[in-house]
């Protein structure tokens, strides 16, 4: 019965961590129009990475990219395992995370990573090229607000707890692709 007890605690103390909640001055209302993009990419940091390596066996390498380049590890294994027979084979990962935390404001990450496996002679040459990009969100409807009140950005950031809807997410999604385009698609040539 004690176990019980605090499992019923746990999962009521995880609900109230991880789900939105009204806080005052920090729950804003999201809205969004089809014309004008609702946030501003604030503190937005692009990086690429470029990585090649050389191997006889695929297996071998698969924890050094899925951890350098932040893929997932099945996924990569999965697409090493295919590739095993072929002597070429291109690939594009993507991955967004809206998970990321800095100090209870959420960041937005997206990459993308390109990776061409070659086969020659038994040696396997995997091209790895990666760009991403990671922002906070600034809600934009408030930047008025925040210059007349002489508040921070951090007043006027997208909360952790709060809550964004599916067509918001697409926009994010959208935006941030179209920073980080124009690197993937010349990747996509390599």
């Amino acid at each position: 019965m004690f176990q019980f007890l605090c499992l019923l605690s746990q999962a009521k103390s995880y609900d109230e961590n991880h789900h939105a909640k009204k806080v005052g001055k920090y729950l804003y209302p999201i809205a969004s129009t089809n014309d004008d993009f609702p946030f501003i990419l604030l503190k937005k940091d692009i990086q690429k990475l470029e990585r090649d390596y050389s191997t006889t066996d695929l297996n071998s390498i698969v924890d050094q990219i899925s951890n350098e380049f932040e893929l997932e590890r099945d996924r990569v294994q999965n697409h090493f395992t295919r590739s095993k027979w072929a002597s070429y084979s291109k690939q594009l990962f993507s991955r967004i995370n809206f998970d990321l935390n800095n100090n209870g404001f959420r960041v937005v990450s997206l990459g993308g990573t390109v990776m061409k496996i070659t086969k020659n002679n038994g040696v396997y040459n995997v091209n790895c090229r990666k760009a991403s990009i990671s922002t906070m969100l600034l809600h934009k409807a408030f930047r008025m607000r925040m210059i007349a009140d002489g508040k921070t950005p951090e007043d006027y950031i997208v909360k952790t707890f709060q809550a964004l809807p599916g067509q918001l997410i697409s926009d994010i999604y959208n935006k941030l692709n179209s920073e980080i385009e124009v690197a993937i698609n010349t990747y996509k040539s390599i």
